[in-house]
């Protein structure tokens, strides 16, 4: 017979035991009627306790498998619609992308759902909150830097304006020291003169006589820097001295009366006594004895120079001033810097009648045959 153990049989009573000692244990039971009854009596202790109760099973929520697959649908389709959503600038187009986010085969049934709030990721929804830039964050900074190139870009425009009317007036007041100075040397108080005939019968002799005097010794001083394509023309052609002048031939002359009197234009004298003179120093504050060049093609013969705002002008008395007016004549009280009172481009009718020519302009009207 064989001899089980408490053990032995507790262990079988509980599951315990693999499937040998399981097999052995049941023989020895079948064999020995006293082993038999100990099983017996253990197996009744155990199950007044309850040890031998089948474990009870627990079982999944009804429809969980498919809950969980709506769960899942749900989130894709709010990420699709967060997409959509995040791509709208106005209200209106967010309630429309809102509609077009729709599921397709969601749109019958599960409607309800199908609007559900928008749950926003967390790189969306600090995009929500303002930390990372957006399409219409990139918009607005667009339209603050273009705005601001609008307002700096007028005020760039006008410094540099500017900074061109300061340096041609600064040439005009070396241009107005050295006809002072011309001035002073001679007998009558005269400027330079723009003579009836010859060579010397145009209006930009003054600067060949400032050069032959040395009262000026760099030509660029006649270039106004408010018009570098004048500057750009005249490049390579330097302008002569007296004696150059007076001894150049007919073609080369030409071309000194054009360019020689730079970017300015000078006075024309007046006519006294059936005799032209030239102006003479009384330091008049309205009598302009040099300025922007005059132009044909413009309104009152007005200067091209400083993009036609205006022109310098250097009066007699020393004073330069820029004065802005498309017509010198009939905007303020000056007389017609660039005509006589006769209208025409000549000399003046008398002392007081200022009249600007450009570099080729003559004091004696031209008679035409």
């Amino acid at each position: 017979m064989t001899r089980l153990s408490h053990e032995q049989l507790l262990g079988y009573l509980l599951g315990a035991l693999d499937s040998k000692e399981c097999i052995e244990i049941e023989r020895a039971l079948a064999e020995c009627p006293v082993a038999a009854a100990e099983f017996e009596k253990i197996r009744s202790s155990l199950d007044t306790v309850g040890l031998l109760d089948e474990p009870t099973q627990e079982e999944p929520p009804l429809c969980l498998a498919s809950r969980t697959c709506e769960f899942v649908e749900d989130q894709i389709a709010a990420y699709q619609a967060e997409t959509v959503v995040l791509r709208a600038v106005t209200a209106d187009a967010i309630q429309a992308a809102e509609e077009t986010a729709r599921p397709a085969d969601a749109a019958d049934k599960n409607a309800d759902k199908v609007l559900t709030k928008v749950k926003l990721s967390p790189v969306s929804r600090l995009e929500a909150q303002g930390r990372t830039l957006r399409k219409l964050d990139l918009a607005i900074a667009c339209s603050v830097i273009l705005t601001g190139a609008a307002l700096c870009l007028p005020l760039l425009f006008t410094s540099q304006l500017q900074a061109k009317i300061t340096g041609c007036q600064n040439q005009l007041r070396q241009l107005g020291l050295a006809l002072q100075n011309y001035s002073d040397l001679q007998p009558d108080g005269s400027f330079p003169a723009v003579l009836a005939n010859g060579p010397r019968s145009v209006a930009g002799v003054y600067a060949p006589t400032l050069l032959s005097n040395k009262l000026i010794e760099n030509q660029r001083t006649f270039f106004c820097p408010g018009n570098p394509q004048l500057v750009a023309s005249l490049a390579g052609k330097p302008i002569p001295t007296l004696e150059q002048l007076d001894a150049a031939p007919d073609e080369q002359l030409e071309m000194y009366h054009r360019t020689m009197g730079g970017g300015y234009g000078y006075s024309l004298g007046y006519q006294q006594d059936e005799t032209l003179q030239p102006p003479r120093n009384g330091r008049r504050t309205s009598y302009p004895l040099l300025a922007d060049a005059p132009h044909d093609s413009q309104p009152g013969r007005v200067s091209t120079n400083h993009d036609r705002m205006g022109q310098n002008m250097l009066f007699e008395d020393g004073q330069v001033r820029f004065i802005k007016m498309s017509n010198p004549a009939e905007e303020t009280a000056l007389d017609d810097p660039f005509h006589n009172r006769l209208g025409e481009v000549a000399a003046g009718i008398d002392f007081n009648d200022a009249v600007l020519g450009r570099s080729n302009d003559r004091p004696m009207p031209v008679v035409l045959p």
